[in-house]
């Protein structure tokens, strides 16, 4: 099963975990507001508009007066800047009747490109930041849903200005934060081969209170407090599994590795199909990582990944870190801790017998192989008919490994297999363990030694 489980059957070729890479990323809403994707079809896997472009660190202003309701506005500008290839020519921001949300705001942008050059839409990007008045006294990025859609084709052939609408949604008693937060405005910047070519803000107040990297002077930059953060290191690797908020039914094993630059790295989630394995890159809030997925690295065939924000909030000491992702109106969340090498000394193989809680009888044999990284294996069940045999991946969490089946090796013709997750805990010296799977609103539960 996999983290976004239970969906209708018209879905159920969802995914594990990440999604194919769609026609564009576009960097949205630093803080947990980057650009939200869920599952579109494979036939959408055009040529991107480039990669995601690390935002700049987030800081905390004095807002001044409270953000009220968003008037309709439009922000022209027919001329592209001198030296610019592209240009921002006209934002529009509009407040948009949902009964499920708090607010919803649309942005609409026309971004235009000079005619008669050289031109390569790969290296086009665009950055959108939402900003909230927080407790009507800071602002702060957004921690609303943010999400995107072209109007028209985005590669300054066929139409010129590509037109993109971006919609920030704040669902009603959707957030975990306690703060009371409210719209306050944006920043619109379009970079051509990583060099900035024209911003739009609103109020543009926001522009110099939130400058671009190579708007910044040497001088302002060094003045600027060196934000603090927890100690993480290069290549630590944080596991954890994800459930939704008040339903653990559903448990989906995560795996975290922080990069060598401490705000990119890889996420690995393991489903009933196998292994999805992205990339990811953020920018850090003080000891918050804001994220968003671009890269597939690998994934079963069938499944299909398309880019996802969430947050890694760390402590102090960097060993434990919380995982957030909100999707499809649902929040998805997952305790990390650091991992090292598992505390328990499991032998390669174990043997019981499965028996639903609360009964007796001869119940069914089970057989648990290990593989070499003690994580993974193999899971054999056998009945009358002869040996089920399937794959399993996990996370170890201290002395309890977490676990969800995938590939089914063999099994009899008349036997229909469901992957499941389970649990598998173990003795520290390894000699006695147990199974749990939570299963169709029953326990099965068997007791575990070496052969």
């Amino acid at each position: 099963k996999t983290r976004r489980a239970q969906r209708t059957a018209g879905k159920s070729n969802r995914r594990v975990g990440l999604l194919a890479a769609v026609s564009v990323i576009i960097v949205l809403a630093a803080i947990s507001g980057w650009y939200f994707g869920f599952y579109r079809p494979t036939q959408d896997r055009r040529s991107r508009l480039g990669t995601p472009v690390a935002a700049p660190m987030s800081r905390t202003e004095t807002a001044g007066p409270p953000a009220a309701t968003v008037p309709p506005s439009v922000l022209e500008a027919n001329e592209i800047p001198d030296g610019s290839i592209l240009g921002i020519t006209e934002v529009k921001v509009s407040e948009m009747p949902d009964l499920e949300a708090e607010t919803k705001i649309l942005l609409r942008i026309r971004i235009k490109k000079i005619p008669n050059v050289v031109f390569d839409h790969t290296k086009a990007k665009i950055q959108v930041f939402f900003y909230d008045a927080v407790d009507d006294r800071d602002i702060k990025l957004t921690d609303a849903d943010v999400n995107y859609q072209w109007l028209t084709p985005h590669d300054w052939l066929e139409a010129n200005p590509a037109i993109l609408d971006i919609s920030y949604v704040r669902p009603k008693n959707g957030t975990s934060s306690k703060s009371h937060r409210k719209y306050l405005g944006y920043i619109a910047r379009v970079y051509y081969d990583d060099k900035l070519q024209d911003t739009r803000a609103g109020p543009t107040k926001l522009s110099s209170l939130f400058p671009a990297p190579s708007q910044r002077t040497v001088a302002a930059a060094e003045a600027q407090p060196t934000p603090s953060g927890p100690k993480v290191t290069s290549n630590a690797v944080y596991e954890g599994t994800i459930h939704a908020t008040n339903d653990r039914s559903t448990n989906v094993p995560l795996a975290i590795t922080i990069g060598s630059d401490l705000k990119s790295g890889t996420m690995t989630q393991s489903g009933r199909r196998g292994d999805v394995v992205v990339k990811f890159t953020g920018v850090w809030d003080e000891t918050t990582l804001h994220a968003i997925t671009d890269e597939v690295v690998s994934e079963p065939k069938g499944i299909n990944w398309e880019p996802e924000s969430f947050t890694l909030r760390f402590a102090d000491d960097s060993k434990s870190a919380a995982y957030e992702c909100v999707a499809d109106g649902k929040t998805y969340i997952a305790d990390l801790s650091a991992q090292s090498a598992p505390a328990v000394k499991a032998a390669p193989i174990y043997k019981g017998t499965i028996r639903a809680q609360g009964e007796k009888g001869s119940g069914t044999p089970l057989t648990i192989s290990f593989a070499a990284d003690r994580k993974s294996g193999t899971m054999t069940q056998t009945s009358k008919s002869g040996d089920t045999v399937v794959r399993f991946n996990g996370i170890w969490d201290g002395d309890t490994l977490r676990a969800v089946t995938n590939e089914v090796i063999s099994k009899p013709n008349n036997v229909q297999w469901k992957p499941e997750s389970f649990t598998l805990h173990f003795a520290e010296d390894g000699k006695r363990g147990s199974y749990e799977c939570n299963s169709e609103r029953r326990i099965y539960t068997a007791e575990l030694s070496p052969p």
